[in-house]
């Protein structure tokens, strides 16, 4: 494209050169600025990182995030030669922490952890400061997980059917217990009241180690926890697996069998963890975090330790997270609805 040089009315030839001196300097460092910035987000994402790179996890430290972000962080810090912090910002049931990184600076050095939790507040927390679609940027799934219906040893009951049936004969008399208000554990526990026609009462708690905790203690009946969290406790026989939540039985214990084969046909629900960044961060950098991370998460060493405590390592693409997370926000919205469940 070339420039268009007018005359401004200059008299004489000398007034004329000079006025096309200065377009044409003026035109050089535009196209220089253009030149300069059509490839920027590519020499970012080169760059990318050259300072502390900071993920934070919206939970307490100890619980299953915490379980599964520590050695992540720390092979992930070693791979790019640079710090990776865990910021945790336990509170709201994960928006406290989520929606600090929603208005965090889109440069890709403020990551985020989101769980099942995060599709399930789309529909139950009427007033998030953020819109979970719009304001974030996905980065890759990380895992995909059961839930473990855990019992505290002394409950008399062995099988969901037994839980089932010591559950009517004591209505309302049972409790069990979640991270938090919300989470995945306390919808898969909810739903499994409403389809199992059991009354029993939910007992949240902030954060997944503190509900650990009370089940360890006797303090609470049964839980509703990742694998991740519980693996440690039933090998121990602190406390007993009774079922899986997901339609099939997970490898790591072929012997527990799902809740849809123990008497409630058609129960399924499962959990997933996964990395946001602010919306706005740039595509290129995007791409640079998600082939980092993918190669960190599926190496062999990372994919046994996630196997170990029951999860499976997923990642995936930026725009495969972005649909389950989208198709996880309908069917959660669907069961809220359905069985009129109300945020605390």
């Amino acid at each position: 494209m070339k420039p268009i040089i007018r005359s401004l009315g200059t008299h004489g030839t000398s007034g004329s050169v000079q006025v096309k001196r200065i377009v044409l300097t003026a035109w050089a460092s535009i196209c220089a600025a253009c030149t300069l910035s059509m490839p920027c987000n590519a020499v970012a994402a080169e760059a990318y990182p050259n300072k502390l790179v900071r993920i934070i996890v919206p939970a307490t430290p100890g619980g299953g995030g915490d379980v599964l972000m520590r050695p992540f962080s720390q092979k992930l810090g070693a791979a790019w030669g640079q710090s990776v912090i865990l910021d945790y910002r336990p509170g709201g049931g994960t928006v406290l922490g989520t929606a600090i990184a929603a208005k965090s600076p889109p440069d890709g050095y403020t990551m985020v952890l989101v769980q099942t939790s995060f599709s399930i507040n789309a529909t139950m927390r009427k007033a998030l400061p953020f819109d979970p679609v719009k304001d974030f940027a996905p980065i890759t799934q990380m895992t995909s997980q059961a839930h473990l219906v855990v019992v505290h040893p002394s409950l008399p009951v062995k099988t969901i059917r037994q839980l089932i049936a010591l559950s009517k004969e004591r209505p309302g008399q049972l409790n069990y217990g979640s991270s938090y208000s919300g989470s995945g554990g306390h919808l898969a526990g909810e739903l499994f009241k409403s389809m199992a026609g059991v009354n029993m009462v939910y007992v949240p708690y902030k954060g997944g180690a503190p509900a650990l905790s009370d089940l360890l203690g006797g303090q609470i009946d049964l839980m509703f926890s990742t694998m991740l969290n519980a693996m440690p406790h039933v090998k121990a026989g602190r406390v007993r697996a009774l079922a899986v939540t997901t339609a099939k039985r997970m490898p790591l214990m072929p012997d527990v069998p799902t809740i849809a084969e123990s008497g409630v046909a058609g129960y399924e629900s499962s959990s997933w963890a996964g990395l946001l960044a602010p919306g706005g961060t740039p595509g290129a950098i995007i791409t640079r975090i998600n082939a980092d991370m993918r190669q960190v998460l599926l190496g062999a060493e990372t994919r046994e330790l996630i196997a170990r405590d029951g999860g499976e390592a997923v990642g995936g693409t930026p725009e495969v997270f972005g649909a389950l997370i989208r198709s996880e926000i309908d069917k959660w919205a669907k069961v809220i609805k359905a069985h009129g469940i109300k945020d605390d």
